[in-house]
């Protein structure tokens, strides 16, 4: 941050260069001087954040997109060069259901079966059912 106080000092410079190098050199004193000590005043540094409780695996059982399967390369690398069996599948939205479970590569999220009939009060559909999308009960 603090190297961007060149070039824009250099834009104050350039639009007053009557005034010769007072704009540039009092810009780059204020840029520095407001990254120095406004950025940390505006940041949460050093405030304390409470330990998340819920697992990776627990939270990726109900969210398709992960880090693994929005990655192409990683998925085709898990298919080619690896030869995983499943391999990750790329995430697409609206084809859920081709994603396939493989815990050893951080696949948790499976569609849930249409075997039996489902309604909205079954608590594995309301998880898996976007908050917008859920009817009010």
């Amino acid at each position: 941050a603090q190297l961007l106080a060149v070039p824009c000092g250099l834009l104050a410079a350039a639009a007053a260069f009557q005034l010769h190098q007072l704009p540039f050199a009092l810009h780059v004193l204020l840029h520095i001087l407001a990254v120095i000590w406004l950025v940390p005043c505006l940041s949460n540094i050093g405030v304390e954040h409470k330990d998340n409780e819920v697992s990776y695996a627990e939270t990726a059982r109900h969210h398709a997109p992960n880090f693994f399967n929005t990655n192409a390369v990683h998925c085709l690398r898990s298919k080619i060069i690896h030869e995983h069996s499943p391999p990750c599948v790329f995430y697409t939205k609206g084809k859920e259901h081709a994603l396939e479970v493989n815990e050893s590569l951080g696949q948790y999220y499976q569609v849930f079966s249409f075997d039996k009939q489902r309604s909205w009060k079954d608590e594995v559909n309301r998880e898996q059912t976007p908050a917008f999308l859920r009817p009010v009960v």
